[in-house]
């Protein structure tokens, strides 16, 4: 069987591949291609027709974890996003941001710790007026 020499070689003589670490990519996430977000842009074009832009709200979370197992794979050479599917990682936290599409208002973030408990000092020195939650497990 081939090994990391093999592949080392290998590398060296194909000029458009490049060891990258990759990103965990849920499997549900992977799903959503351009035709999927093309038709969701023009649902969502005509569902927004009319309504002013102070009453349109955009609500977005970031999932941040400590799972230290990124992992090298091969890629194409300049690819800007190199993503493994994964179910689940060890710890997350989940931030929440919500501001109207004409920016005037930014509600303050909320913050979502996988615990059982929230500890007063995970609550330190955040952003002003910052929420804070806990939940035991996340839904799948």
């Amino acid at each position: 069987m081939p090994g990391i020499d093999f592949a080392l070689g290998f590398l060296k003589h194909q000029t458009a591949l490049a060891r990258r670490f990759s990103s965990n990519v849920k499997k549900v996430c992977s799903r959503v291609n351009s035709e999927v977000m093309a038709e969701y842009i023009e649902h969502l074009s005509k569902e927004l027709e009319g309504i002013p832009p102070e009453n349109i709200w955009n609500y977005d979370e970031t999932n941040l974890t400590d799972d230290p197992s990124k992992k090298k794979v091969i890629s194409r050479r300049g690819s800007k996003y190199v993503e493994t599917i994964c179910n689940s990682t060890k710890t997350s936290t989940t931030v929440r941001f919500c501001r109207n599409a004409t920016g005037s208002v930014f509600l303050p973030p909320y913050v979502v710790f996988k615990a059982e408990h929230l500890w007063d000092s995970w609550c330190v020195n955040g952003a002003p007026k910052t929420r804070y939650s806990r939940k035991k497990e996340w839904l799948v």
